[in-house]
């Protein structure tokens, strides 16, 4: 009786836990899409998801890729790693050998 009682718990602890996860996606994008048709295109990019039912997010670094770099890395040290970052193939190389991946 005790076993059941147990799993019972469980599952309405999980189905109150994923029905909340799976409620309204959100994700913080981190990128350097700042200027022009860059800026346009990750816009159509937040507006498909918001029209899905997710909560879009947005963080803009303009300049150097070292700058994007630069605010990646203070974020996962703060603890505040972003869900999704755009980054090409050379700072995706450079990222892995920080070992903070």
């Amino acid at each position: 009786m005790e076993y059941l009682r147990t799993a019972v718990a469980a599952a309405t602890a999980y189905t109150f836990v994923a029905g909340a996860a799976l409620a309204e996606p959100k994700t913080n994008l981190l990128h350097q899409w700042a200027t022009g048709s860059d800026a346009q295109a990750i816009a159509k990019l937040g507006e498909m998801f918001t029209t899905k039912g997710g909560t879009w997010q947005q963080t803009s670094i303009a300049g150097h890729t070292a700058n994007t770099l630069a605010k990646l890395r203070a974020d996962v040290i703060a603890g505040n790693a972003p869900p999704a970052v755009q980054l090409k193939g050379p700072e995706i190389a450079e990222w892995n050998e920080t070992g903070m991946t």
